[in-house]
């Protein structure tokens, strides 16, 4: 996979430095591990960090690789009953293992096992590597950090990593449900770049065309593909990891989530704290996303329409601007029924009332202008969301 070329000056007006300097995606990803870390002398004590499951996957075989190229490993497996929560407990478990002094820190996994291991390398300064369990998220390259800091979910400035490793066949054999989510993942860059356009439009707020640019082409590589969303193909699951890597890039280059994460993000951040609180086990986070983004995509075809109706002349300016950057409802929950994803609030066993209250409530998650904010701001959105819930 080819990385973009640094920028330092931007027709945006910022810089752009990417940390990032390599990714393996191949038959024989860890082997190429090992002399990474030996070519940048981090080959002296590396701490594999894992949970119970991606040991299985993929950290016992990394490890025994290194092993054999002759590098000796220290292994953290955060072993819990239920589902490792990225928290204060796992951060805490992981910063006692740094007192052993690792060269490096080497995440292997998926999201939460790479967010873990990210937001400890940035307050430690340690170098951190990733490899890649499943494509099942965007967030390997991003350099932030989504955690529940006193069970609220909170997106912490954090670091990239140097380098990502993953082998197509260890994707491939990841769950349906892993592969489901990147896809629902890189679908909510349609309306997370519907809702930067409008902010940039309606509140004067910075966009990048470069980053954006760089995320469209990611998208709109790979979600025409969805029909081979389905376990047991390396091909698609190494070229899904590659989109979903490239996603993170924008992030990474922007140094927050703005390029590939909107409203829909935050309806899924929503649920996931509902879900905490009443000790509820819900699907994955692009699973979530991909039925968010169903969502909010008509929630712009609404918008879209009343905007026209209206007698606001810059509000019909704005949505004019907007276009094709608005994705259609029906196109968002075919793609998803294609790569056999969620499509429905039902789909992920969410109540109906968990929709509703995201409505109202999950602008709140974070400061970002979103067409939640918008439709607010308008008196619009109560009418909107009953006439959505409606249609469910």
């Amino acid at each position: 996979m080819r990385l973009p070329e640094e920028r330092l000056t931007c027709s945006c007006g910022g810089s752009h430095r990417l940390e990032l300097d390599a990714v393996v995606i191949e038959n024989g990803a860890l082997k190429a591990l090992a002399s990474y870390l030996r070519q940048h002398s981090l080959d002296k004590n590396p701490l594999l960090i894992s949970d119970d499951n991606t040991y299985e996957a993929s950290a016992r075989q990394a490890a025994e690789t290194l092993r054999a190229e002759g590098i000796t490993p220290q292994e953290h497996v955060f072993v819990r009953a239920g589902e490792l929560v990225p928290d204060e407990r796992a951060l805490g478990e992981l910063m006692l293992t740094l007192r052993n002094r690792p060269s490096v820190l080497v995440s292997v996994g998926a999201g939460t096992i790479t967010d873990i291991t990210r937001y400890t390398a940035s307050i430690s300064g340690l170098p951190f590597v990733a490899v890649a369990c499943a494509s099942s998220m965007d967030g390997y390259a991003s350099s932030v950090a989504p955690l529940i800091c006193a069970g609220m979910k909170e997106t912490l400035p954090s670091v990239s990593p140097q380098a990502i490793f993953g082998d197509p066949d260890v994707l491939a054999a990841a769950p349906a449900r892993m592969l489901q989510a990147g896809f629902g993942d890189l679908l909510g860059k349609l309306t997370a770049k519907a809702d930067w356009l409008l902010g940039h439009a309606w509140i004067g707020e910075s966009h990048c065309p470069y980053e954006q640019d760089f995320v469209d082409a990611a998208v709109m590589t790979y979600l025409t593909r969805a029909e081979e969303c389905r376990p047991g193909n390396p091909a698609y699951a190494a070229s899904l990891l590659e989109g979903l890597i490239i996603s993170g890039i924008g992030i990474a280059m922007a140094g927050d989530s703005r390029p590939a994460s909107g409203s829909e993000h935050h309806f899924a951040h929503y649920w996931e704290i509902r879900a905490l609180k009443d000790g509820r086990s819900i699907p994955l986070h692009g699973q979530k996303v991909g039925v968010a983004t169903v969502l909010i995509a008509r929630l712009y075809e609404l918008m879209q329409q009343r905007a026209a109706e209206s007698g606001d002349a810059r509000l019909r300016d704005v949505f004019q601007k907007l276009g094709a950057a608005i994705p259609r409802s029906d196109y968002c929950r075919s793609l998803l029924g294609k790569a056999g994803a969620p499509a429905t609030y039902s789909d992920l066993g969410i109540p109906k009332d968990w929709v509703i209250d995201a409505f109202r409530e999950a602008m709140h998650i974070r400061e970002r202008f979103t067409i939640l904010r918008l439709a607010e701001q308008q008196g619009w959105l109560a009418d909107a969301t009953d006439r959505i819930i409606s249609e469910l």
